[in-house]
């Protein structure tokens, strides 16, 4: 009977510590991670980008993918700070660590000291015409016969077809991307080739009094692939860290709040 009570009285002792041990481990577990976020509130994240409305608004330091990944990175536990240049010389700096994160960049795989996160917006190269005209266009080359407007260098991104296309004497480049939609509204061409954000952003900038109205006069042909924008690390830990969250937001509400915020609609 007494070697019995002993054992009990030792068994009593050891469950006693490990549940000592447990909630203290707990308890350095939830100040770690209160000081691990109050150290990533104190020393902001820099954000290298540069300036395309309304995916990047210099003006402002806010833009659709600005806001994004800067609204990932607060989840996680950061401030961030958004500086803006040319997107080589901010891959450098990253690169030299001079500054934490640089984006939009596209699927490249890791190396040369870059980890790149996965596809955080997916930008929608599109086809527009005024609805009235009644378009029905299933690839590319039935653009051939139409006057076309895009934007600064496009005849270079999308293939060899829209290429021969721009050969053809009916195709303009325009530098100003914020005068595009109203051309098309005005029928100085019958076709415009920009990307859907870009195009909402600077047709509900021309007058955004009427342009709900304006969306319902315009078409658009789904003609080329989207394309999926990334973020560029230094850091492998971060960058996972990032994935990570990024999921999660991509599912929420929120995510498609920052959309409907610059362009009105749903995405």
């Amino acid at each position: 009977m007494k070697e019995t009570g002993v054992t009990s009285s030792h068994l009593f002792v050891a469950r006693f510590l490990d549940i000592s041990l447990f909630l203290l481990k707990i308890s350095l577990f939830v100040l770690l991670s209160a000081f691990q976020r109050q150290s990533n509130a104190e020393q902001p994240l820099l954000l290298l980008t540069d300036n395309a409305p309304p995916h990047m608004i210099e003006e402002n330091e806010s833009g659709i993918d600005v806001d994004i990944v800067s609204k990932v990175f607060e989840l996680m536990g950061y401030s961030v700070k958004v500086e803006f240049a040319p997107l080589k010389r901010s891959m450098e700096q990253v690169r030299n660590h001079k500054g934490n994160v640089f984006f939009p960049t596209f699927y490249q795989r890791d190396g040369k000291g870059l980890y790149y996160s996965k596809s955080f917006i997916e930008y929608r190269p599109s086809v527009f015409t005024l609805t009235e005209k009644n378009y029905a266009f299933k690839e590319l080359s039935d653009l051939k016969s139409k006057k076309i407007i895009s934007f600064q260098g496009a005849s270079g991104y999308f293939g060899d077809v829209f290429l021969n296309i721009s050969r053809l004497g009916r195709y303009r480049e325009v530098h100003d991307m914020s005068k595009i939609p109203v051309m098309l509204l005005l029928e100085r061409s019958q076709v415009v080739v920009l990307d859907f954000y870009i195009f909402n952003y600077f047709l509900k900038q021309h007058d955004i009094d009427n342009y709900s109205i304006n969306k319902t006069l315009v078409s658009v042909h789904s003609l080329i692939p989207k394309v999926s924008a990334h973020v560029g690390f230094n850091n492998k830990a971060l960058r996972d860290g990032f994935d990570r969250q990024l999921l999660m937001f991509k599912k929420s509400k929120n995510y498609s709040n920052i959309i409907d915020e610059y362009i009105g609609i749903g995405n």
